[in-house]
């Protein structure tokens, strides 16, 4: 880094810059928007110490619209695969719940498409942009220590840089999270949700289809959801991944392999699914949560995506979230010029409550897929199916809110 003197003394760059501490979807995107508006940024990257699903990750029109507003629409699109619809099948009989459409209707309904995309092209893409506007990211050293009050960074080689403010949009904490950075994030409780378990198998389709990546399935049947997602164009090669929410209490050896688990999540299920992947990849899939954090920010320190919200991963709200987050932070922070930090009591004020109505919808999403009564599912699926067919404008209605929310053009 320009102006680095001996390790344990003061560096004088960067006092100038904002400190972006976490180089993911939440951190860069940030760093972009801020350098778009004239802020100067550094970005650092940290170890990510959670375990990363192989599924790919579902951007809804309320993500989609931020990426298109820092200029990656043709970019996105060129890495993305664009479902054209959403559906919802019995497990055990293939019936036709409800089906949404999504591209090209999604995105005239809400002015942006939901899209599939794979996380690490992703996060690539948006350094790959980082880089190009002259936005560094520094990758030697992990942050050790972070100082609030004078938006200070201190690093495992013992360097010191101050910022004008620092932004950390590291998700998870760990044991080794940087001080003061864990003061914030470490005040609450991070938990696996206990009542299912999640497998995700990766592999190409056993009978090729037609219609491969036009089609984004969601399965639902006795607590367990399977959801369906291709991973690249139709072709000869149709890779796809298949994530399988059950109920915990029928896997009681910790010794079983995730192959053996998912075998035993899909018996008695309709074909399709037994028979769906071909030598697939099978592994264990985490899903973390917290409460939504109380103080999203103290002085000069700020949180961001993973960091202040984290949400059940079905129905997948928090790529998105993360993404709003970024978009609405870079512009409470560029009215401010040099004391970017003054826009942050705004920041929160605006998306805690948002944050707390995702919170709330993914949490019912997911006890309503999951419900295991037999007369409490059967209403659920008679009326899903009634108000798809019959009242399809009623049924899109419900969910205007989450989908429609353009934090381009407002924040409320």
């Amino acid at each position: 880094m320009e102006g680095d003197r001996e390790a344990g003394r003061l560096i004088d760059s960067s006092h100038l810059e904002v400190g972006i501490v976490g180089a993911g979807i939440a951190g860069t995107t940030l760093a972009i928007a801020l350098k778009q508006s004239g802020l100067a940024v550094r970005l650092y990257d940290v170890p990510v110490a959670e375990p990363r699903s192989a599924a790919p990750l579902l951007l809804t029109s309320n993500g989609t619209r931020v990426l298109h507003a820092i200029g990656l629409k043709e970019p996105l699109a060129a890495i993305a695969l664009l479902p054209q619809f959403s559906t919802l099948r019995h497990a055990r009989t293939a019936f036709l719940l409800s089906q949404r459409p999504l591209g090209a209707f999604s995105e005239a309904r809400y002015g942006a498409p939901d899209v599939l995309v794979d996380g690490a092209r992703l996060v690539q893409l948006l350094r790959d942009t980082a880089g190009a506007i002259g936005i560094p990211l520094e990758t030697k050293s992990p942050v050790t220590g972070v100082d609030a009050g004078t938006a200070m960074l201190t690093f495992a080689d013992g360097r010191q840089v101050p910022h004008l403010a620092v932004a950390a949009a590291c998700g998870i904490p760990t044991d080794q999270e940087a001080p003061g950075l864990a003061d914030l994030l470490n005040a609450r409780t991070w938990s696996q949700p206990e009542d299912h378990i999640a497998i995700c198998a990766v592999g190409s389709r056993a009978e090729p289809v037609r219609d491969h990546d036009r089609f984004l399935n969601t399965w639902i049947a006795d607590g367990l959801v399977a959801v369906e997602e291709p991973m690249s164009p139709a072709g000869e090669d149709q890779p796809l991944a298949l994530t399988v929410l059950a109920p915990a209490e029928a896997f009681t050896d910790p010794g079983e392999s995730p192959a053996a688990m998912l075998e035993r999540m899909l018996e008695g299920t309709h074909p399709h699914l037994r028979t769906l992947l071909r030598d697939p990849r099978v592994e264990r899939a985490w899903e973390p949560v917290a409460d939504i954090a109380e103080f999203w920010f103290a002085e000069k320190l700020v949180l961001l995506g993973g960091a202040c919200h984290a949400h059940p991963g079905f129905p997948a709200l928090n790529a998105s979230a993360a993404l709003e987050d970024a978009w609405i932070l870079s512009r409470m922070m560029e009215r401010w010029e040099e004391s970017p930090h003054e826009g942050f009591a705004d920041y929160e004020r605006f998306r805690q409550p948002r944050a707390r109505r995702l919170r709330a919808f993914a949490e019912a999403e997911r006890t309503t897929l999951t419900e295991r009564s037999t007369t409490a599912a059967w209403q659920r699926n008679l009326k899903w199916s009634l108000t798809s067919r019959f009242l399809p404008e009623i049924a899109m209605q419900r969910t205007d809110w989450l989908y429609g929310y353009d934090c381009i053009r407002g924040f409320a």
